[in-house]
């Protein structure tokens, strides 16, 4: 073969259907509905920070985008600097959009993580 398309695709189904099986029916069920939580307790805490506010008003799993009080890249840029991966400019894809980051939060994510990302933000705020 002269591509690896194929291996990466099996690789990636096989991960998946290990994860799901593991999971199982209930544990599937639970994930998602941490996903869900742990999205919206983030975003509302990052969207009661002072210059920052959540985008978009409708419905999300685990993603959603955040007005930045600065450019977003050099915001991921700080957090990165502080231990922090925290969201993907948006920038890039979209035009207009130098301020806007996207945001996921797992069922992976702790609470204390989330904190740690919101306490950084207040304290970043818009300084460059």
């Amino acid at each position: 073969a002269t591509s690896n398309i194929c291996t990466n695709q099996g690789l990636f189904m096989l991960m998946a259907t290990i994860y799901l099986s593991t999971m199982g029916r209930t544990g599937l069920r639970e994930g998602a509905e941490q996903n869900v939580q742990k999205a919206h307790y983030a975003a509302s805490r990052i969207a009661a920070l002072e210059g920052y506010s959540v985008r978009f008003s409708g419905p999300y799993f685990n993603e959603f985008v955040v007005t930045t009080p600065r450019p977003a890249r050099s915001l991921r840029d700080e957090l990165a600097s502080r231990d922090i991966v925290a969201g993907l400019p948006l920038d890039r894809y979209y035009a207009g959009m130098d301020n806007e980051l996207l945001i996921a939060v797992t069922e992976t994510a702790s609470r204390a993580g989330i904190d740690r990302l919101v306490d950084a933000l207040a304290a970043i705020g818009g300084t460059n």
